[in-house]
């Protein structure tokens, strides 16, 4: 799909704070939009940990427990695509707050508890904008 994320005027010193100590993981399987989606958040000042599809994504997680949001693509290869990982921490007793994404058109039904969907492409103060949201719930 080739990186997702189109600019706009957002004013990063107004998003900074309070939720720059925040540690997100980014999983997604196409690197571009993986690599440019990490660019984007340690712009903002967050801290990042990428995962290329959901069983890394897990690994990630058990590796670094101060991981407070994920940030993951709907439609990925292997035994889990990111609705399906979401759903399995949920019933892992896992809660931290999720957004999904995709460039399929509509949201997806039967979201897991605690997510949101951001259609791609998104705006750099959509994807902030749905951080700071998330976070401050």
């Amino acid at each position: 799909m080739g990186a997702t994320v189109s600019s706009d005027t957002l004013d990063q010193t107004t998003y900074m704070a309070p939720f720059v100590d925040c540690v997100i993981l980014v999983v997604d399987d196409d690197e571009l939009t993986r690599e440019s989606a990490e660019l984007l958040l340690t712009e903002y000042g967050y801290h990042v940990v990428t995962a290329g599809n959901a069983t890394q994504a897990l690994d990630r997680l058990a590796d670094h427990p101060d991981i407070g949001l994920i940030f993951t693509d709907l439609q990925m290869p292997g035994a889990m695509d990111g609705k399906e990982m979401l759903h399995h921490l949920r019933l892992e007793g896992c809660d931290l707050p999720a957004i999904l994404t995709s460039g399929i058109g509509y949201t997806p039904w039967n979201l897991p508890s605690r997510t949101t969907f951001l259609s791609k492409p998104y705006k750099q103060s959509h994807l902030v904008n749905h951080i700071h949201e998330l976070l401050a719930a």
